[in-house]
């Protein structure tokens, strides 16, 4: 009754608490107004968490951004890696003039050099092989 009967003596009084973020209420509006602020405080805090949920899937997603440009970093070192890997099998044992085919002409070639009881003969001449004492590898010492 005490706010109906100030309404009632002054009607701008409602208006002016208004202009002044006040609001009037009376016992039977109290609860109702409470519920209105409480609700509008959970849409607030709402509010804020959804910010920090686009703010961390924007983080989420710039993360995301760095690894796809890493894969794809890794991915063209791979194609080059497999690139050289093909380019030294052509060299070793594929390719035209590979090493394995000139080893094997080398070897094959080589079939005319006979030793025998560490004497090497090469073409008729005869070359004496004398083990080195400090290397364990063979020294060629000319008879001619």
């Amino acid at each position: 009754g005490a706010l109906y009967d100030a309404l009632k003596t002054d009607s701008s009084l409602y208006n002016e608490a208004a202009r002044n973020k006040i609001y009037l209420v009376s016992p039977s509006s109290l609860l109702p107004a409470l519920r209105v602020v409480s609700n509008l405080w959970m849409l607030s805090e709402q509010t804020e968490n959804i910010g920090e949920l686009i703010r961390i899937a924007q983080d989420i997603w710039k993360k995301f951004s760095t690894i796809e440009d890493k894969m794809a970093s890794v991915l063209s070192n791979t194609d080059k890696q497999q690139k050289s890997l093909l380019e030294l099998q052509n060299l070793l044992y594929t390719g035209r003039g590979n090493l394995k085919n000139k080893l094997a002409n080398f070897n094959t070639a080589g079939t005319h050099y006979i030793k025998q009881d560490n004497v090497l003969t090469i073409d008729g001449n005869s070359v004496e092989m004398i083990p080195n004492e400090q290397t364990d590898n063979l020294a060629v010492n000319d008879k001619n």
